[in-house]
């Protein structure tokens, strides 16, 4: 699925129509409508109800984007988007009604929390972790559960894997990379090559 968007997103910037910003408002428009017309089947999914649900969420995190100069970030609408992804979890296709405030509460509480400089960034754990250890607990029937009790389980499962990764990997990486950029900056050669 991720595969796809990037072959949609590729094929949308090769002929120029994300320049366009209407086009992905009635991309999500579609693809909600299709979310919501594809019957919803508890013990098997189809590929249109699969492809759909996945583009909702992906075209939300689009729209977003697009119109990050005009969307106000605060913590007050953070919460009320958390509220709404709750309260649409009642329902069987929660994406539907919680695709959007999902969307603005990851990208604005991550805009909101980079303002405030944290020395720990557990976020490319979180990324890079979350879908495997979703699929874990998938395999093991905690599928079965509400969607909003799910995720639950899966952050909480993945909040400790990610901070591992931040503070054994990543962190040191990071550290590394500013020192041998400091000594590249430092070395004879570059600042020869700096000079006029």
């Amino acid at each position: 699925f991720v595969l796809l968007c990037d072959v949609m997103v590729s094929v949308l910037g090769v002929t120029g129509l994300l320049k366009r910003r209407w086009v992905i408002v009635i991309l999500l428009v579609v693809a909600l409508f299709c979310s919501a017309h594809f019957s919803y089947t508890p013990d098997s999914y189809t590929w249109p109800q699969m492809l759909s649900r996945f583009f909702v969420v992906f075209l939300a995190g689009a729209l977003f984007y697009q119109y990050q100069d005009k969307i106000p970030v605060r913590w007050w609408l953070v919460v009320l988007s958390v509220a709404i992804v709750g309260a649409s979890a009642l329902m069987q296709n929660y994406r539907v009604i919680g695709a959007l405030p999902l969307a603005y509460a990851v990208i604005a509480s991550g805009a909101l929390i980079r303002r405030t400089r944290l020395r720990n960034d557990l976020s490319y754990g979180v990324y890079i972790y979350a879908f495997p250890i979703q699929q874990l607990l998938a395999a093991f029937g905690l599928a079965r559960f509400n969607p909003f009790l799910f995720f639950i389980l899966a952050t909480a499962a993945t909040l400790p894997v990610a901070a591992l990764s931040w503070f054994v990997v990543e962190k040191r990486a990071m550290a590394l990379k500013a020192r041998i950029f400091r000594r590249v900056a430092a070395s004879p050669s570059a600042q020869r090559a700096t000079v006029p």
